[in-house]
């Protein structure tokens, strides 16, 4: 029997940066540089996309 699994892998961390679009980028950047040094992970995982969302913690000083 097939059976498609649809999962996904999330995680939080504080970078720090001039924007929140550049933060995006960077970690876009650093996660698939360390996905393709993984042998086979996009193909043994099925792995078909990176998603993040960049914004500022409110409990920060500085933000709102």
């Amino acid at each position: 029997m097939k059976i498609q699994v649809h999962w996904i892998v999330d995680g939080r961390i504080t970078v720090e940066s001039d924007s929140l679009e550049d933060a995006e980028e960077k970690m876009e950047t650093e996660l698939r540089e360390a996905i393709l040094k993984i042998p086979n992970f996009v193909d043994d995982f099925g792995a078909i996309s990176i998603q993040g969302k960049a914004y500022f913690n409110k409990d920060d000083e500085g933000t709102e």
